[in-house]
Order: C-alpha cells, then structure tokens, then sequence
C-alpha cells in the first residue's frame, strides 16, 4: 500500500461568483413572482368591477320592462332612466352593489316602435387609471 490517503478530503467549494448567480436567479424570479401577483390582484378588481356594472345594467333594463310599455322611449329620451354617481348611490335599486368610481349609467333608444331597442351603458373609471373610462353596453328588445 504505497501512499498513504490523507484523512482530510479537499470538497469542491461555492465560489462567491456562484452564489452570486444564484442570488441573481432568485431576486429576478422573485420580481416576476411579485409582478404577476399585482396583475393578478388588478385583474381581479377589474373582473369585480365589470360584474358590477353588468348588475347595474341588468337592473336597469329589468325596470325599464316592468314600466308600462306605452311610457318606455318617452321615459328614455326624457332622462328617465339616466344616473349620475350620485343619483345610482341614492337610488335603493343598486343597494345591493356596490358604487363605482366614477359610474355613470345612459340609456338610449336605439329603434322606435314595437319592437324597441333600448340600450343600457355603464361607465366607470379604470383602477390602473382614473382618466381611463371603461364601459359595459346591453342592448334589448322590448315588445308590448
């Protein structure tokens, strides 16, 4: 047994290069991780928000038909069935959504006679950015 093996082993050691790179790796990834959670979180806001004013619409549409059919495009084209933000915080019908900023909801007459078309549009301000107006638009036909 000619040489005799050193009881102390040299292991291969981290360099400083490489825990750098791996520090690297790990602040871009989580950088990514954190971006997609903020999308995710404006995204989803954005999702509630165009439910709302889905709601909104629907409400007003589901009223517009309970009114007596001979009085609809009058009530329409007099602004009847127009809102202002304080107008839709005020009225018991939208109590059960909640306000958005800066909604507003139009209606229009779209055909006259029987058949009608009527059109509902809500608008809202964007949460990315308030000069933004989103907008969701129903049109219905409504027959005596």
């Amino acid at each position: 047994m000619g040489m005799r093996e050193s009881a102390f082993k040299c292991k291969p050691a981290v360099t400083f290069i490489e825990i750098l790179v791996a520090a690297a790796i790990s602040v871009i990834t989580l950088t990514v991780v954190l971006i997609l959670l903020m999308n995710c979180s404006f995204t989803r806001k954005e999702a509630s928000n165009l439910t709302v004013a889905t709601a909104h619409a629907e409400t007003v549409l589901e009223n517009i038909k309970l009114s007596n059919f001979a009085n609809i495009e009058t009530d329409i084209n007099n602004g009847s069935w127009t809102f202002t933000q304080s107008q839709i915080s005020a009225d018991s019908r939208f109590n059960n959504f909640p306000l958005l900023s800066n909604e507003t909801i139009q209606t229009a007459v779209i055909q006259s006679g029987d058949p009608l078309i009527v059109s509902v549009i809500v608008n809202w301000s964007s949460i990315r950015n308030s000069s933004l107006i989103r907008n969701v638009e129903f049109r219905t036909l409504i027959s005596n």
